[in-house]
């Protein structure tokens, strides 16, 4: 689990698991959508994470779990607390109580030499590329009936007369 303060005064949070959990699907349901498993699924990575990812309000600390393939539930390893849920298991918690001490999310500003080579590409003059020779009907035909190549080369010899 990773958490971003936002400019908004919420939190982003990334949710994930990894492949070893071997799930089909994962759905993540907790407090913040009423325990919904159709609400928050994660989607499969190219790496075999599942993951997604949520705005929550600061300033609150919300339960939670993984349910795997609609049977199952998991835990999220990287919690920040877990707390008994009264059905013989604990719950996952994401606190968001101090906001203060949440990196903020910072986006990347673009290197200059890729600006540059982006602003210049804009500048590039678009050729359009020479015609020399229009292809004949017949090629045409050809190229997109199979069973015309078969006629044309049974076919005597055009003769104008």
């Amino acid at each position: 689990m990773h958490k971003h303060r936002l400019d908004d005064g919420s939190v982003l949070v990334a949710f994930e698991l990894p492949a070893a959990v071997a799930a089909d699907s994962v759905s993540l349901v907790g407090d913040f959508n009423d325990w919904s498993p159709a609400a928050n699924p994660l989607a499969r990575q190219d790496d075999g994470y599942f993951r997604t990812e949520l705005r929550l309000p600061a300033g609150q600390r919300a339960r939670f779990r993984y349910l795997l393939d609609g049977r199952r539930w998991e835990n999220d390893w990287a919690a920040d607390d877990y707390v008994p849920n009264g059905l013989g298991a604990d719950d996952s918690v994401v606190d968001l109580t101090d906001v203060a001490s949440i990196e903020p999310l910072v986006t990347p500003a673009p290197q200059p030499e890729v600006l540059a080579e982006l602003e210049a590409d804009a500048e590039a003059e678009v050729t359009e590329p020479e015609v020399t020779e229009a292809p004949s009907v017949v090629a045409v035909v050809a190229l997109l009936h199979p069973t015309v190549n078969t006629v044309l080369a049974e076919a005597p010899p055009y003769t104008s007369t």
